[in-house]
């Protein structure tokens, strides 16, 4: 037997239109996605960063680079904990931000 015998024709219209519009929205989401991505690709190789980046660098005394460099080692070591970050309560978090913001930080 037949889809189109069991189901009357107005029901085959109606379903027709449905999957068009569901078609074009799912096009015009894809579309958008890709535009994101060129963006993003764009965007991360300019290259005035890159060169305004190792201008910035030359320029900074060993000092500074020394403490950058402690910084990021620090962050690799946070990021590659097997170990998941606490989870405070709710009176610990509200404790906590309420100290730094007394203190400052």
């Amino acid at each position: 037997m037949r889809f189109h015998k069991l189901v009357p024709s107005a029901a085959l219209g109606q379903i027709g239109r449905v999957l068009s519009r569901f078609r074009r929205r799912l096009r015009a989401a894809a579309t958008a996605v890709v535009e994101r991505i060129e963006s993003a690709i764009r965007e991360a190789t300019r290259p005035l960063p890159l060169v305004t980046g190792l201008v910035m660098d030359l320029t900074r005394s060993r000092r500074e680079l020394v403490a950058e460099n402690a910084v990021l080692r620090q962050q690799l070591i946070v990021a590659s904990r097997k170990v998941k970050r606490p989870a405070f309560r709710s009176d610990a978090r509200r404790s906590i931000t309420s100290s730094s913001l007394v203190s400052g930080i």
